[in-house]
């Protein structure tokens, strides 16, 4: 009876256990909520996480060669081979409690086991989501701090020039009960120079976007080239064959928009970034062109939607929250992750790399109908001309923008 008794005791305290781990999906990485690119799960008592998730929790660089995983960190490299309980870093090998293994297309590695490894603290209570701990400094400042420094140097030079591209694939899906289903991809490329001041406020961006669709039944589009302009007055656009024209902003408040953005403090930027659980951490630092770099991750994901701070900005005139969170919070996921390379000597901002991808489902049941789109996009830009003057468009006769009138550019149409 005793060995009965205690042998159910132990599978009680086994399966207590497990139950942390099963209890919640989100993650509170240094305070902040987190969802990571796909679904945590437990296997045999061990949550396992997407290593996806790696770059946006410790900031690590993360790669799969054959059947090993290999993550590095601040010179340290942490090697797994899928399948196997056996992982090393730098060399030294150690058992795990679950193997890496594929599942969906995705990588999936022991959670505690892999951030305890290369110095993150996991602490779990009943009933309440995994807290993480991963918190590094560079010259004796948080990233968060180092951002806020990197903001306000970028703010004082006052003006700067910023070349980028971005590439962007998109799938969309439609499914009614009264038409033949659609399925159509799409690549975008974008290329753009663009001359930013903050005193007084203006941007002015030149891109050149091209587009290729999947249906063949499509002949080529041509290149699209459009112009924007922002300043105290408002957003102006230029499109192909037209002139100058201003964008109607009914019902928004521009000078207070304006007023604000003008006037951001830093700060104040750093605890709306809090607010809406985007997740500050240091990469590790990088070398280019002679001059050396502090490399922060700025990760965004689900659960932005559910902070006041971005339910704020996303709000629009006559809309209600609960239209916000019907739009986001139910119908769209998201895994953004912003890579700023800030110059240790000067702390500007020479270099912004963004990955990640987003989707979005919507039913109109007017029409019954379902739309599913998802999309990935991959982006780098670079900043220089610091505190040089910035070109600025004659947009003294521009009209009021006719969002009716049809457009003569048929992949404006797209």
């Amino acid at each position: 009876m005793k060995r009965l008794s205690t042998l159910f005791l132990t599978l009680l305290l086994t399966m207590a256990l497990c139950i942390p781990a099963m209890a919640n999906d989100t993650l509170i990485v240094n305070d902040r909520s987190y969802q990571s690119p796909g679904p945590t799960y437990v296997s045999q008592c061990t949550t396992m996480m997407p290593l996806e998730a790696i770059p946006s929790i410790l900031g690590a660089s993360v790669s799969v060669e054959h059947e090993f995983v290999v993550i590095n960190k601040n010179g340290h490299t942490l090697t797994m081979q899928l399948g196997s309980p056996t992982a090393s870093l730098d060399g030294q090998y150690f058992s795990i409690p679950q193997p890496p293994v594929l599942q969906q297309d995705q990588v999936y590695i022991p959670l505690r086991s892999t951030l305890e490894a290369l110095g993150a603290e996991v602490l779990w209570s009943p009933n309440a989501p995994l807290l993480i701990r991963y918190e590094e400094q560079r010259a004796g400042k948080s990233a968060d701090e180092i951002m806020t420094d990197s903001s306000l140097k970028m703010m004082e030079v006052n003006t700067y020039r910023m070349v980028g591209t971005m590439l962007m694939d998109m799938n969309v899906s439609v499914r009614s009960a009264e038409a033949d289903p659609v399925d159509q991809s799409m690549r975008a490329g974008i290329d753009m120079v663009g001359y930013y001041s903050t005193h007084p406020l203006q941007v002015y961006t030149i891109q050149n976007m091209r587009i290729k669709v999947s249906d063949e039944d499509i002949p080529p589009l041509p290149a699209i080239s459009s112009e924007y302009f922002i300043d105290e007055n408002g957003v102006y656009v230029k499109l192909p064959d037209q002139e100058w024209a201003l964008i109607p902003s009914e019902g928004l408040d521009w000078e207070d928009l304006i007023e604000q953005s003008m006037n951001q403090d830093p700060v104040q930027l750093m605890k709306q970034m809090q607010d809406m659980n985007i997740l500050n951490v240091f990469a590790n630092d990088q070398e280019r062109d002679g001059q050396k770099y502090w490399v922060i991750n700025s990760s965004a994901s689900d659960a932005i939607f559910q902070s006041e701070t971005f339910k704020e900005m996303m709000k629009m005139p006559g809309m209600e929250e609960a239209d916000l969170d019907q739009l986001f919070d139910e119908n769209m996921q998201m895994n953004m992750t912003y890579s700023s390379w800030i110059n240790q000597e000067t702390l500007y901002t020479d270099y912004m790399e963004m990955e990640g991808s987003f989707s979005f489902q919507m039913k109109v049941p007017e029409e019954n109908t379902d739309l599913d789109m998802d999309c990935t996009i991959k982006a780098s830009y670079q900043m220089s001309d610091y505190g040089e003057p910035i070109p600025v468009p004659d947009v003294s006769n521009a009209q009021e923008l006719d969002l009716e009138a049809p457009m003569d550019n048929p992949a404006l149409e797209l």
